[in-house]
């Protein structure tokens, strides 16, 4: 009856040492250490022990006494050795080790295989905390605050909220694994440390599972002073989601190269030249937003591979390294993929290294279904990755143990982790297919009432199906039911199954059994038995087996842990009315029977199992190895020795076996003793004789193994972009089998004899011909296409057949053939000055180069691009010395969605600009659409030389003055603006706003022009005029506006309860004219409190007014509202009488 215990002198234990060994205090809830010097409180399990303070909120080193090295150490050392601290919400030391030198850290410590059970929020201060990668922390939330210390690498089961302490992750493989969320506040640090071991990721790594907001203090320790070289980055913190930059960065310093932070949204790297050119790129195209994803690396040779995943406005998702010793080093997630569109994949190598790899993203995702226990339950992690997560509705002091049944997917490791309503994880197991059994426990004491959720998943990028079974006090349900009578004409029994083992005793006729009847009126039941503890046997007079009959059983029957039934399925058992069993019986002697099988009659070698789908459930316990009766080979072969495990679910099973590569007929049989919930065996022949030798379902299929080979392809010949080139090449059957069906030819230029994901692709072509013969039947393919865009140079040809692998094969890795010789290939070049204008479709790439000799090196290159059709979204790229894509670039136009595009580009290099015209590159339209005419222009200016790229000001009209925007390259402040009427001057600019060398402001007073079109002309110093014909429109009238107006709800309802109820009201303001209005200063006066951001508005943190400057545009200038400019603001209002009232 314990409920407090202090330390009164000395050292004092409290210890469980041994296997088998249990140290219970039930009731004591707050452990305090005594106020003498050196005075210690030990608290520990011991070489498998067992230390249950299970309801212990306070553990406190006291800020009194003697304070000198005085600690509560808190440990779990030995395998199997557990403290359970599960409802701990404090553990604090004032002083730890800050007393002048003689403070001593009090310690939360699981050691060489314990663990620690902590609290759903447990505040940990002035507490050292080593973790250790062979044992674990279970809790929910951990805050490391003031002078805490949290060091090492292993697993914490909790989430962490650094929140004044330092945690220091050292270096190796594991890294620091947080199971939950990281958040690290502005008093947080956080240290790390990089050395040269990067080959092995033995640098530090936050691993964290969900979110990681970031702040504080990162600490960069750096061995001996190591100094990375400019090609290393480390994936220092990887999280599903990364939000929010660290305060301050120190240790990075390095003379040559800082080591800073990159921030993605799902990691922190650290690299010191993280600005550097890829060795390969593909993309990854996503079609859902927010969707849960992982990067899988299965292969890397030829040196270390760094991988980047980039969204599609360019920005870091992720970041991971891949050696060829550990591919899996590569493996990043999971990870969101927020916005829908392509995704980049950079891949960068070592210097001198061009490392090739196979590795793609793939959807992970993350699903959650009703779990009960005492039912055998069927999952299957199929991507990497992925998380199935099991919901059981749990009572305080249930017991819950749980049994993994099966695992199978060889040398495939699962884990589960069981977390109770509180989010904290109350235990985690691994294990592995070959020892599925090591994924066990038991039995665990529920705390509270709610929801405890079972997640599997993956360990890495492992996948496997599972089966298991979560004993608990689930309420119990009635599955099935059925008639049976001496005879087909005549019944006298109802057999109920319940889901689980009920208690016997619960059930009486008189009571439980509320309705029987047929037809013509009331039944009466005359006696009942228990067949085992899950069917119960009521029996009736003889009855006709062709007349219904209908009964009601009550909601009352308990199971073995005395939990009523829970027949809706809603978790509230025992309900009079819902939870009823209403059952309509009819007579059931219809056994179960095949009706699919996955594979068919054909398959793709290899084959290592088969999933028979029957008509209906089958009772799992009828359905063991033994019943399969034959598996046979190609060539009779008797294979049953090869045959590994079943896995039943619900109305499929599945039959697993060593994998079979050999083509030819396989033959495997199952029945006729498969029963389904009603003990009926199967009636594979529907002649309503069960368990006869013709009820047995045999699948014969065949696992054909033809092997399409790329023979020969014929040597190209040289092109330049935009003409049509024909390839040809040879492909060729050597399997055994025939080759039918249709597959498709993919073609590709590439500057080696290898393909790999930076090959051009020229297209494909759909093999429909005749069957292919086996040992050699061949066809001929032909592509004539327009040559796409590559940078100039030599390139092979390089053929993959049945890419999609639409055909079944016995091998997929020689479909692939390339020509022995290589061709030139080239773009076209720009001249400037010169437009060149062609005939162009939607959707068309269109490759030019531009030449920038040495002696022009200083000048400026404008480009300009457009379509006729000027409602068309058209896009602009430049790469020099590299050939642009739509994600790979070193500049591109900034329009928008506009058909006119233009890009300038100072302080020019010599060599080769290679330009991409992108036609209309996200229009839906079908392929060879024709658009219309395009122009491409490019024009090289000397240095001072200017450019004008607009060729159209819009209105203004005689009520005032009227402010441009023009745009183009070299603008000095000699540049003089005016409207010409072709003949004379009409009006100057009387100011001018420069932005800078490529934008400037001009403005007029149009109050004396007479109303009509005219040119706009500049000049500079130097004598240059350039003349942009009927480019300004001057309109009779005009005016302009600033006034701002207010939109908001024309009425509100109060709610003086949470959640608060609040509205929003908008301010905007527009200038609605022709000429230049001045920009408003606007004051918000309101009788309530408002503020822009709706948390501070609940959180009442507002004001009852505001004043701001109504400006427009960063770049404009001050004080001016343009024609057409248009801002909004809303706010987040909760009424204050609200407010006060909660």
């Amino acid at each position: 009856g314990v409920t407090s215990l202090t330390n009164t002198r000395g050292d004092q234990f409290l210890r469980a040492t041994g296997s088998g060994s249990v140290l219970s205090l039930p009731n004591l809830t707050t452990i305090s250490n005594g106020t003498g010097n050196e005075w210690d409180f030990y608290l520990e399990a011991l070489q498998g022990g067992k230390l249950d303070l299970g309801a212990v909120t306070e553990i406190i080193e006291p800020n009194s006494g003697d304070v000198r090295n005085r600690s509560v150490q808190v440990k779990a050392e030995g395998v199997n050795s557990a403290v359970d601290l599960s409802s701990l919400q404090n553990f604090v030391d004032v002083y730890a080790f800050e007393t002048s030198g003689f403070g001593e850290y009090s310690r939360l410590h699981a050691t060489q295989g314990g663990t620690i059970s902590l609290g759903a929020v447990l505040n940990a201060r002035g507490v050292y905390i080593p973790v250790d990668a062979t044992s674990s922390l279970y809790g929910g939330t951990l805050i490391v605050s003031t002078s805490s210390l949290l060091t090492g690498q292993g697993d914490i089961f909790a989430s962490v909220n650094n929140s004044g302490g330092t945690i220091v992750i050292t270096p190796g493989e594991t890294g620091l694994n947080i199971h939950g969320d990281y958040t690290q506040s502005s008093t947080g640090k956080l240290v790390v440390a990089v050395d040269d071991a990067v080959d092995t990721e033995s640098y530090s790594r936050l691993v964290v599972d969900s979110g990681a907001s970031l702040a504080g203090t990162l600490e960069i320790a750096r061995a001996n002073n190591y100094e990375p070289d400019l090609l290393t980055d480390y994936a220092l913190i990887t999280a599903e989601v990364v939000s929010g930059t660290f305060d301050t960065v120190t240790g990075g310093t390095i003379s040559g190269g800082d080591l800073t932070p990159q921030y993605g949204s799902s990691v922190v790297a650290l690299s010191r030249s993280f600005d550097r050119t890829p060795v390969a790129t593909f993309t990854y195209q996503n079609t859902i937003p927010n969707q849960r994803t992982f990067f899988n690396v299965s292969q890397v040779v030829d040196g270390r591979a760094t991988f980047r995943i980039y969204d599609p406005d360019g920005n870091l998702v992720g970041l991971s390294n891949a050696t060829p010793a550990n591919p899996d080093g590569g493996d990043f997630g999971s990870f969101l993929l927020n916005d829908i569109g392509t995704y980049e994949i950079r891949v960068y190598g070592a210097l001198g290294e061009n490392p090739t790899f196979v590795a793609a993203p793939n959807a992970a995702p993350l699903t959650t279904q009703p779990g009960y226990f005492r039912k055998s339950t069927n999952g299957d992690i199929n991507l990497p990755g992925s998380k199935q997560v099991w919901e059981f509705d749990t009572r305080a002091g249930d017991v819950i143990s749980l049994d993994v049944l099966n695992i199978i997917g060889a040398e495939q490791q699962l884990s589960f982790t069981l977390r109770d309503p509180d989010g904290r994880t109350v235990i985690n197991r691994t294990a592995t297919a070959e020892e599925f059994n090591n994924a066990d426990f038991g039995p665990v004491f529920a705390r509270i009432d709610g929801t405890y959720t079972l997640t599997v998943e993956g360990i890495g990028d492992d996948t496997a199906s599972y089966q298991f079974l979560l004993t608990g006090p689930q309420a119990p349900r009635v599955s099935s039911h059925a008639l049976k009578g001496p005879d087909a004409a005549t019944v006298y029994e109802a057999w109920f199954l319940f889901d689980q083992a009920m208690d016997t005793s619960s059930f009486t006729l008189a009571a439980d059994v509320l309705t029987f009847q047929n037809p013509s009126g009331d039944l009466t039941a005359t006696g009942f038995r228990w067949e085992n503890p899950t069917t119960l046997v009521i029996s009736f007079a003889s009855q006709p087996s062709d007349v219904p009959l209908f009964m009601v059983l009550a909601s009352t029957l308990l199971n073995e842990s005395g939990v009523a039934l829970d027949q809706d399925g809603d978790r509230i058992p025992g309900e009079e009315t819902d939870d009823q069993y209403q059952a309509e019986l009819v007579v059931d002697n219809q056994g179960p029977f095949v009706i699919y099988t996955q594979p068919g009659t054909t398959a793709s070698a290899p084959i290592d199992r088969v999933t028979f789908h029957f008509n209906e459930p089958i009772d799992a316990n009828t359905f063991s190895l033994a019943d399969v009766t034959q598996f046979t080979g190609p060539g009779g072969v008797d294979l049953i020795g090869q045959l590994t495990s079943v896995l039943v679910a619900d109305k499929s099973a599945t039959v697993f076996f060593t994998e079979q590569a050999a083509g030819g007929q396989f033959t495997i049989s199952i029945g006729p003793d498969i029963a389904d919930a009603a003990g009926n065996l199967m009636d594979q022949s529907r002649d309503g004789a069960n368990g006869q030798v013709d009820d047995v379902f045999t699948l014969s299929t065949n696992v054909q193994s033809p092997d399409l080979v790329v023979a020969s392809v014929t040597d190209p010949t040289p092109a330049t972009h935009g003409e049509d080139i024909t390839l040809t090449w040879t492909v060729q059957n050597n399997g055994a089998d025939p080759a039918t069906g249709t597959w498709w030819d993919y073609v590709y230029l590439s500057a080696n004899d290898n393909w790999d994901l930076n090959d051009t692709l020229v297209g494909r072509v759909l093999y429909t011909g005749p069957e292919l013969s086996p040992n050699g039947g061949s066809y001929q393919g032909t592509l004539t296409a327009p040559l796409p865009g590559v940078l100039p140079g030599d390139y092979h040809v390089i053929v993959r057949t049945n890419i999609l692998q639409s055909l079944t094969e016995a091998s997929l890795s020689n479909n692939t053939g390339d020509s022995p010789a290589t061709a030139s290939f080239d773009i076209p070049s720009l001249e400037s000055g010169n437009a060149v204008s062609r005939n162009v479709d939607y959707r068309e790439e269109l490759y030019y180069k531009f030449e920038v000799p040495s002696d022009m090196a200083s000048g400026s290159l404008v480009v300009r691009f457009g379509t006729n059709d000027t409602t068309v979204a058209n896009e602009l790229y430049i790469s020099r010395d590299a050939l642009p894509t739509r994600m790979t670039h070193d500049a591109r136009s900034q329009q928008g969605l506009a058909s006119n595009h233009y890009i300038i580009l100072s302080s020019l290099q010599a060599g080769t600009y290679n330009i991409l015209a992108a036609v209309t590159p996200d229009q839906q339209v079908q392929p060879n659409t024709p658009l219309g005419t395009a122009s491409l222009q490019a024009d090289l200016l000397v240095p001072g030389e200017f450019s004008v790229v607009d060729s159209f000001f819009g209105q203004g009209g005689t009520a005032g003055n009227r402010t441009i925007e023009i745009n183009g390259v070299n603008f000095d402040r000699s540049i003089e603006v005016t409207l010409t009427n072709g003949t004379n001057n009409v009006a100057e600019a009387i100011s001018y706003y420069r932005v800078g060398p490529e934008k400037l402001y001009a403005t007029f007073n149009l109050t004396s022009v007479i109303p009509g079109q005219y040119d706009v002309m500049l000049s500079n110093a130097a004598g240059q005029d350039v003349v942009l014909t009927g480019a300004f429109d001057v309109l009779q009238g005009g005016g302009s506006s600033n006034k701002p107006s207010v939109t908001a709800p024309p009425a509100f309802r109060r709610v003086f309860h949470e959640p608060l109820v609040h509205f929003p009201f908008t301010v905007s303001w527009e200038n609605a004219g022709l000429n230049d209005a001045l920009t408003p200063v606007l004051q918000i006066v309101s009788s309530e409190p408002f503020a822009a951001d709706l948390q501070d508005a609940l959180n009442g943190s507002s004001q009852f007014s505001e004043t701001f400057y109504g400006s427009i545009g960063a770049d404009s200038p001050p004080g001016i509202l343009f024609p057409g400019q248009y801002e909004s603001l809303t706010y987040h209002t909760v009424p204050l009488g609200c407010l006060k009232k909660l």
